[in-house]
């Protein structure tokens, strides 16, 4: 396609218009150019939440709180997909030589993930226990579950979170979490449960950057 395209902008005094002409290729060579950077639609969540109608006008609660979601739910596949391409072997690999090992970010991030629903107030942590090996000790240090045991704790903690997650209207997604006071929450609305997410997929992205540096 052919598209011509005035530079009166760019004329000077005196100058007469030019014209730039800008090629654009085919939509298929568009796609194909594309192809390259992995992009995927947004995975549909294992429990589906309660869908707005294409035509229904969105709130700015509503349109904020669906925003988020649909981040967490884009980087959480995406993560998810990465660990289940690895074999129980490429587990054990580091990520760059003397750094964390597949294994244990796998853990760090499902503990995470696991924190994320007391901090917002919304109920108990089931892998409390596990806090130690996967977030105040670094990798090596302490005893960790195996791989088919983190794999069972990766898909049960993401299913549970997703259960919360669809229970809660937008007006409680800008609710206060748990570790602020109503004192502080009243100054500062902005901590609220979606900053919470906001951080964890934030945290989703930047481990999975460190993955893509691990020999395959």
């Amino acid at each position: 396609m052919l598209f011509a395209l005035p530079l009166q902008a760019l004329q000077r005094p005196g100058r007469v218009a030019k014209t730039i002409r800008i090629f654009l290729p085919r939509p298929s060579s568009i796609h194909q150019s594309l192809a390259f950077l992995r992009l995927e639609p947004f995975p549909k969540p294992a429990i589906a939440r309660k869908e707005l109608m294409p035509d229904q006008q969105l709130t700015p609660e509503q349109l904020f709180a669906v925003t988020t979601l649909k981040g967490w739910d884009l980087w959480l596949g995406r993560t998810t997909k990465f660990f289940d391409s690895l074999t129980d072997e490429q587990m054990f690999t580091e990520i760059a030589p003397g750094k964390n090992r597949a294994i244990y970010l796998f853990g760090h991030l499902a503990i995470v993930s696991d924190a994320m629903i007391p901090q917002m107030g919304l109920g108990e942590a089931s892998y409390a226990h596990l806090r130690e090996a996967f977030l105040a000790q670094p990798d090596r240090a302490a005893e960790i579950p195996s791989v088919a045991e983190l794999r069972a704790i990766w898909k049960e903690v993401h299913s549970r979170v997703d259960t919360v997650f669809a229970a809660l209207t937008p007006a409680e997604w800008l609710a206060g979490h748990a570790t602020v006071s109503a004192e502080d929450f009243a100054a500062q609305p902005h901590r609220n449960r979606l900053s919470i997410l906001l951080s964890r997929t934030s945290h989703l992205g930047y481990h999975l950057g460190q993955l893509q540096l691990m020999p395959r």
